[in-house]
């Protein structure tokens, strides 16, 4: 899948791109992850459903551009994103063939 080398969400340009062997600090492996500090997505380029890998990380930075993550855990963060990618994913990919 071909992603866009930027997104604008809540006001803020925000680089994509995709990388090989995304990990985390500790070494796990990871399919996306947000960079709030350097408006920054990166996507694993071996991840399974790119696209909704990415629509996943766009909910986290929506998240942290509105302050709405304010005050939670990184669990309830991640059960929140979680919840809007499965809810919301398939509306969002129809929307756009349309």
């Amino acid at each position: 899948m071909k992603l866009a080398k930027s997104v604008l969400i809540a006001g803020q340009k925000i680089k994509v791109k995709l990388v090989a062997d995304l990990q985390d600090a500790d070494g796990k492996m990871l399919w996306g992850v947000f960079y709030a500090d350097a408006n920054l997505i990166c996507i694993d380029q071996d991840a399974p459903h790119v696209g909704r890998v990415f629509f996943h990380e766009c909910c986290h930075a929506a998240l942290a551009y509105t302050g709405a993550n304010i005050g939670l855990s990184t669990e309830r963060e991640e059960q929140i994103v979680t919840a809007l990618e499965y809810a919301l994913f398939d509306l969002v990919a129809k929307m756009k063939d349309e």
